[in-house]
């Protein structure tokens, strides 16, 4: 396999096991990609997709009914509806997931907003490979006292819904959720 190759498929395979996409999202990134590397495999990209998305549905057979993702899901889903804009794969780097809350802030207006927490796609690519996810989180505001605040609403919440949280208290450190089992079940699943 050569290199352009195996660089979507790197990519393709992260897409299925984030359960995120869908899987026209996933031929169009193949598509996409293989236009611009011109000696990607495409048929041979299209077929490991099919693949990947066999292993998980077998695999989701023996998943517990409630998922660490699920556990994410739920405590993200209470942080949303308390004024806390939690994101799921918001930017690649932590400075994108930060634009990206204060885009949804200005949006959603000021005043129904305290704060914000996520993870990144970086984030997101090393917990789909069997590390720890760190969660970002931030008042709007350049105040370390603000910022602990919506840190201990965020870590609150997620040890609330059962996942083992760390946190030294510093405001410039993020939130770590340590033995997170990624398992998502997303479109590809149905």
């Amino acid at each position: 396999m050569n290199e352009a190759t195996e660089d979507i498929l790197n990519r393709v395979k992260l897409m299925v096991a984030s359960g995120f996409c869908d899987l026209e999202e996933i031929h169009d990134t193949i598509e996409e990609m293989s236009e611009e590397e011109s000696d990607a495999d495409e048929v041979f990209l299209l077929e490991c997709v099919g693949k990947e998305i066999k292993k998980i549905r077998a695999d989701e057979k023996s998943w517990p009914a409630v998922t660490d993702c699920d556990r994410l899901e739920s405590a993200f889903d209470n942080l949303n509806e308390n004024q806390i804009i939690a994101m799921h794969v918001a930017g690649y780097t932590t400075s994108d997931g930060v634009d990206d809350a204060c885009e949804l802030r200005e949006e959603m207006g000021e005043e129904n907003v305290i704060g914000f927490c996520f993870y990144h796609e970086q984030d997101l690519e090393r917990v789909v490979n069997g590390d720890e996810l760190y969660i970002a989180y931030g008042s709007y505001s350049d105040n370390d006292e603000k910022n602990i605040v919506i840190a201990e609403l965020v870590k609150a919440e997620l040890e609330e819904q059962g996942l083992k949280v760390t946190w030294n208290g510093d405001p410039k450190e993020r939130i770590l959720i340590s033995k997170f089992d990624w398992k998502r079940r997303g479109p590809l699943l149905g």
